[in-house]
């Protein structure tokens, strides 16, 4: 029971300094990235930093979403959503592969190759 407790605070506590902080954040590297000169371009810079932004986000989803991922984006057992290492692309991958997503799966996998060309296959097999 104190281990519930534990990690419940420290969720919530991950939360609130995650609401209160994101958007300065961003914020902080957009502008940094306006004015790096050192090894990298401000273009370089940004997008490294978007990337980075984006797997963090999608991880994070990927765990905090898992039941309703699990309900809403695949028809049947598949490959699970809530690992950690996993991102969401990755878990699409590997349900596209075995056949298990629902229209909502396919149709967020379709756009996310839309997106970036094969995306969730190459993310299947990273």
């Amino acid at each position: 029971m104190k281990q519930l407790r534990t990690n419940f605070l420290l969720m919530l506590v991950a939360l609130v300094l995650g609401a209160i902080l994101i958007v300065p954040g961003v914020a902080t590297t957009l502008y940094r990235a306006l004015r790096r000169w050192n090894n990298q371009t401000p273009s370089e810079y940004a997008a490294a930093s978007f990337l980075a932004v984006a797997l963090a986000i999608d991880r994070a989803g990927n765990v905090l979403c898992r039941d309703l991922f699990d309900m809403i984006l695949v028809k049947k057992v598949g490959y699970p959503f809530g690992l950690w290492q996993d991102t969401i692309s990755k878990v699409l991958g590997k349900n596209k592969e075995l056949g298990a997503l629902s229209w909502g799966g396919l149709w967020l996998a379709n756009l996310l190759n839309a997106i970036d060309p094969n995306h969730v296959e190459n993310a299947a097999n990273d």
